[in-house]
């Protein structure tokens, strides 16, 4: 069975990075099972999140999650889901040179070894491989379709919520400015729930 990777960048901290996390994991798996593949052969993966901060604020050079049962810590779940949270902000002396090189390369840019040289050669690979940008834009397209469609779904909910607290249409319009249309359509849909 092979491993899959998801690497991520992130230079502004937010506390949201957990859940970025859940949001890769699951998506690595519906795309293998949209493949055909069944649930039974998803390959072992890694998250990967590389920071610019310490994300969790413990100091550590890097944090590693895999499940684990809270009632005993050596009971492992064993669902080949691995986390890693890189801190590139770390400045102890026990870190291992690669990965030492590796955070002065996410910091400063410049190349210092082997490593970094490989690391570079890629990134420049990639900028120049048709094929992963148009994935990477088919992606970044994906989530922004969903976003737009969580939004939409948002707005109906507060114009629903609002027709229900016996506003009126022309006040819903007027107050999220948004078309005639949309708030007709909630509307609509509200007579063919109650019918």
């Amino acid at each position: 069975m092979r491993e899959m990777q998801n690497l991520n960048h992130k230079s502004v901290e937010h506390h949201h990075l957990p859940r970025r996390n859940r949001f890769y994991q699951g998506s690595i798996d519906i795309d293998y099972m949209n493949r055909g593949y069944s649930y039974k052969s998803l390959p072992d993966s890694n998250i990967l999140f590389i920071c610019t901060f310490d994300p969790f604020k413990k100091g550590f050079c890097k944090y590693t999650f895999r499940e684990c049962c809270e009632e005993d810590y050596d009971t492992r779940l064993d669902d080949g889901i691995t986390k890693i949270f890189y801190n590139c902000n770390y400045t102890g002396t026990d870190i291992p040179a690669d990965l030492q090189e590796l955070y002065e390369y996410i910091q400063t840019g410049k190349v210092k070894g082997e490593l970094t040289e490989k690391i570079e050669q890629a990134v420049k690979k990639g900028r120049k491989d048709e094929a992963w940008r148009t994935e990477f834009m088919k992606e970044k397209t994906i989530i922004q379709d969903a976003k737009d469609e969580g939004r939409e779904e948002g707005i109906k909910q507060l114009i629903e919520s609002m027709l229900l607290k016996g506003k009126t249409a022309d006040e819903i319009i007027s107050f999220c400015d948004i078309s005639p249309a949309l708030v007709n359509e909630v509307k609509n849909s509200l007579k063919h729930e109650n019918a």
